[in-house]
């Protein structure tokens, strides 16, 4: 009797935590979040705290803030699934592009759009055209805009998440391995270098 009713709570706290703010006017666009909520175990909310501009949406975990100020359905719809396109972006694809921004958060534009597609669901020309004038372009020549945990007064230079990401990434690897991968290092340049003698030299 106890467990079953520590199990109810827990489903309970499940299921308020995938609940939304946002209601949509539009019932194709309120049929899409629940069934996003549903398959990515997303929470939807107004920021009131951080001043969003107009159309703006960040993501944090599995959890999705928007500004209260959207100019359609449409846009407020396409920018929540930007932001589930950060969540299901693959880690290897920011790998294989080396933190960069802007490339990131252009898949993750795709990747929305086309979740949305398998439910049905097509975005306008406009709409689309409008978010990536508007919110894509923002990247260009300011890598890190939307970082959290800092804050920036001007703009960040164009390869500082990957830089930022490099450095991390050696000040917590092991000593050891650094020191083993030094060592490949320096025996590919040397094999390079016989390889190129050995070529002229046929």
């Amino acid at each position: 009797m106890v467990q079953q009713v520590y199990e109810d709570v827990g489903v309970l706290r499940m299921l308020a935590k995938m609940k939304s703010d946002i209601q949509f006017v539009n019932p194709v666009f309120q049929g899409l979040l629940d069934k996003m909520i549903k398959k990515h175990k997303i929470t939807v909310r107004y920021d009131e705290v951080n001043g969003l501009g107009p159309n703006q949406c960040w993501v944090a975990g599995r959890d999705i803030w928007i500004s209260e100020q959207q100019d359609s359905d449409e846009d407020l719809m396409l920018g929540i699934m930007h932001e589930i396109g950060h969540i299901i972006c693959p880690g290897s694809f920011m790998f294989r592009t080396g933190q960069n921004t802007f490339m990131i958060e252009y898949n993750c534009w795709v990747l929305g759009i086309n979740e949305a597609l398998k439910h049905g669901v097509i975005f306008s020309d406009d709409v689309i055209d409008k978010a990536l004038s508007e919110h894509l372009g923002s990247y260009i020549g300011h890598d890190c805009r939307e970082s959290s945990g800092h804050v920036f007064t001007g703009k960040v230079p164009e390869h500082w998440r990957r830089d930022y990401f490099l450095s991390e990434l050696k000040r917590r690897t092991p000593s050891w391995i650094q020191a083993g991968c030094w060592v490949l290092k320096e025996v590919g340049k040397q094999m390079w270098a016989v390889i190129k003698e050995l070529s002229w030299r046929i």
